[in-house]
């Protein structure tokens, strides 16, 4: 950073890597332990689900230094925490704990130090065993309401929906919750529907 000038920031390839990162079509769960500062809190940004360690401390420092965040700390970082936390992380440049950036909704669970590789891995164990076409397409939605307006979301979450029901993913996984749903009562399954008699 200390021999860095205008014509390297421009040719800089990460905020493309990062771009790429979270355009992924799969889920990705991250894990953190330590200090994520800097481009690291934004290459966290790129996560769908975040798993920290207790003593995991998040920040955006670089007006410490003079310049900006450039990565996503000043686009991102406000749609996932609000304008005023980000105000604060980035212009005061204070690291946050993992409890405050879970508080915050930077990051969605926060384990004892040491656990959250595991605790990750354990998560996208469950996602993997999922359905993959609903995964991607549920990730791709709830991405996109960054972006839509809601009408258009809306149409774009109903065609996304509708594609799904034709699909062997959702007639196998519905059969299977049929299936399941008979050890159950009656009143059980509605309730397992989330309907009400």
């Amino acid at each position: 950073m200390a021999d860095r000038a205008v014509d390297g920031a421009l040719g800089d390839i990460r905020p493309g890597l990062s771009s790429r990162i979270s355009g992924f079509s799969k889920p990705i769960v991250a894990a953190v332990e330590g200090w994520c500062l800097g481009a690291g809190n934004e290459l966290l940004m790129c996560a769908d689900l975040v798993v920290a360690g207790r003593g995991a401390r998040f920040g955006q420092p670089e007006t410490n230094l003079g310049i900006i965040p450039g990565a996503g700390g000043t686009a991102v970082l406000p749609r996932l925490i609000g304008r005023e936390a980000s105000m604060r992380m980035v212009l005061l440049g204070d690291p946050v704990t993992a409890e405050m950036a879970r508080a915050l909704g930077l990051i969605g669970q926060v384990v004892d130090d040491g656990e959250a590789l595991e605790t990750a891995l354990t998560t996208a164990s469950r996602i993997a065993g999922r359905t993959p076409l609903a995964m991607r397409q549920a990730k791709a939605m709830i991405r996109a309401a960054d972006d839509l307006p809601l009408a258009g979301h809306l149409a774009t979450e109903r065609q996304a929906f509708s594609t799904l029901l034709g699909t062997d993913d959702k007639r196998e996984g519905v059969r299977a919750f049929l299936e399941n749903g008979r050890r159950y009562g009656k009143g059980d399954r509605r309730r397992l529907l989330g309907r009400h008699s």
